[in-house]
């Protein structure tokens, strides 16, 4: 039996362990670089480079600031933005909210911006009289739109690079994704107004509320107090972090990990708040992948993958045919599966399959990429929708909410992501 059937063998046997999460997809990861290294696919030190890679370095760095900005309470002087801008509107605090939820995404891992808006909408909604379900979802979904528009706002991102790279010599650059992700969250931006607002309410309208802080909290979220000094501190790192990401004189991994170690150095953040508050599991999940990744394509797996797919739609096929099943295929495999596993189970596929026909590999990484981060139907879809649970919704308000902007997301990744990146 070929290395390269091996390889295929281990990342179906990674693929099972993902979606039935038999154990944590993390472990999954890690054991999917051990079996690639077991089956010859790639020696110790390619399978295990994924640990030093500078992918890895830009996720921890990007974790560490929004750690720091919510420490900091810069996040909260940001909700009182929004609420001041809204004058107490909750539909017009929707829209400030998803915009600012969304482009913090653009810059910072969309975890980590999620997890700073959920208390900020707790308290706002205990403070107000602006409803919790009205306002998760909605806020929620701009961040993950929003993460969609660069190449540090999401892990996926990241995993492509790290599969694109070995295969191609290079990836996505930081802005590659700017084009249609931007008209996506515009689109969903648009949507949330005119009609995500009233459909929200026609569909869990007077539910009782659910408290998600803890009982008995004193301190009120919104109203703690902040340090002038370090919300002004935060700000300066942040914002010269994206003129860094912008001008590309160092390294993003670099900028990200300058901007992380300026914040702990300044006391933004403590040590103890960092390895608090840094989501691991999708760390070791990247790292693990990226030695996958290099097993598929050391011991060509990856291009025997590619193969089989020409023979069945031939040779012939146009490339946005097979583009729109590509894109369908991420969005209903990420409704049931971690976006970064779609992105391992569909990308090395389409990437053999554009250089046997010829076609750019990266226009397809994008719109895969995107449907993968952007399906939102379920709340099993990823961490970042899983998290909104906490305001009480059920199964079926996701698809209930989101289905119409499925659609129409997919529609403009098909049609969008061409136009910035054309096949050919």
């Amino acid at each position: 039996m070929s290395t390269g059937v091996l390889a295929l063998i281990v990342l179906a046997v990674c693929i099972i362990l993902f979606i039935t999460e038999l154990i944590p997809s993390s472990f999954t990861a890690v054991l999917g670089c051990m079996l690639m290294y077991f089956v010859g696919a790639c020696d110790f030190n390619a399978t295990f480079a994924g640990f030093s890679n500078s992918i890895v370095v830009l996720v921890v760095g990007s974790m560490i600031v929004g750690v720091a900005m919510f420490e900091t309470g810069t996040a909260r002087v940001i909700a009182k933005q929004c609420i001041r801008f809204s004058h107490g509107h909750e539909k017009v605090f929707i829209f400030f909210a998803s915009l600012v939820s969304g482009i913090l995404s653009a810059f910072l891992a969309n975890t980590a911006v999620v997890a700073c808006f959920l208390p900020i909408i707790d308290s706002v909604a205990r403070s107000s009289n602006m409803s919790r379900k009205n306002m998760t979802m909605a806020i929620t979904f701009g961040a993950m739109y929003g993460g969609s528009m660069t190449l540090v706002g999401s892990t996926p991102q990241l995993t492509a690079n790290g599969i694109l790279e070995p295969a191609l010599g290079y990836g996505v650059s930081m802005y590659q994704y700017l084009g249609p992700g931007a008209c996506i969250f515009i689109a969903y931006l648009l949507y949330t107004q005119l009609f995500g607002y009233r459909n929200g309410v026609r569909i869990w309208g007077d539910r009782p509320e659910v408290e998600s802080l803890a009982e008995g909290d004193a301190e009120d979220i919104l109203n703690a107090p902040v340090k002038r000094t370090k919300v002004v501190l935060m700000l300066l790192i942040f914002v010269g972090m994206i003129v860094s990401y912008s001008i590309q004189k160092i390294p993003t991994a670099m900028t990200a990990a300058i901007a992380g170690l300026l914040c702990v150095v300044l006391r933004l953040c403590t040590e103890k708040e960092v390895f608090a508050g840094i989501a691991w599991g999708p760390v070791f999940m990247l790292a693990g992948t990226l030695g996958i990744a290099t097993g598929l394509s050391q011991s060509g797996a990856g291009e025997l993958l590619a193969n089989g797919m020409l023979g069945i739609v031939g040779e012939n096929a146009p490339p946005l045919l097979l583009f729109a099943v590509f894109v369908l295929l991420a969005t209903v495999i990420s409704n049931f599966a971690a976006n970064s596993t779609t992105v391992i189970i569909l990308l090395p596929i389409a990437v053999n399959y554009c250089l046997l026909a010829g076609w750019n590999p990266i226009t397809f990484t994008v719109g895969i990429v995107i449907a993968a981060n952007l399906a939102c139907s379920t709340p099993i879809a990823h961490p970042q929708v899983t998290m909104t649970l906490v305001a009480g919704y059920k199964f079926s308000d996701y698809i209930r909410y989101n289905g119409i902007m499925q659609i129409i997301t997919n529609l403009l990744i098909i049609l969008t992501t061409p136009l910035f990146l054309p096949f050919v």
